[in-house]
């Protein structure tokens, strides 16, 4: 119990990493020309880590772990569409 609770927030802090490395490419348009190979190197590395975990964890630690990211992608698509609506609703309400 204790380990998959363990690798629930281990999963949550991978998808926040790979989401923040994913983002710095919004962040650092104005000079992407300088930044995109560090960028992409992050991706890949914070994507292989992520692929040999999945692959290797078993049982209880690999649920505990998939459903770590798989919730925290849900909450950040959640939250961003919901802020994208209630921006929506009061720019149309200001017109």
């Amino acid at each position: 119990m204790i380990l998959s609770v363990f690798m629930f927030f281990i999963g949550i802090h991978f998808m926040i990493m790979l989401l923040a490395a994913c983002y710095r490419s919004i962040d650092l348009w104005y000079r992407i020309g300088d930044f995109w190979q560090g960028i992409l190197a992050r991706i890949a590395g914070l994507t292989l880590l992520n692929g040999i975990l999945l692959s290797t964890l078993s049982g209880n630690a690999l649920n505990g772990f998939a459903w770590g990211q798989l919730c925290y992608l849900v909450f950040h698509v959640v939250i961003f569409w919901a802020a994208r609506i209630a921006i929506s609703l009061i720019e149309t309400r200001r017109r």
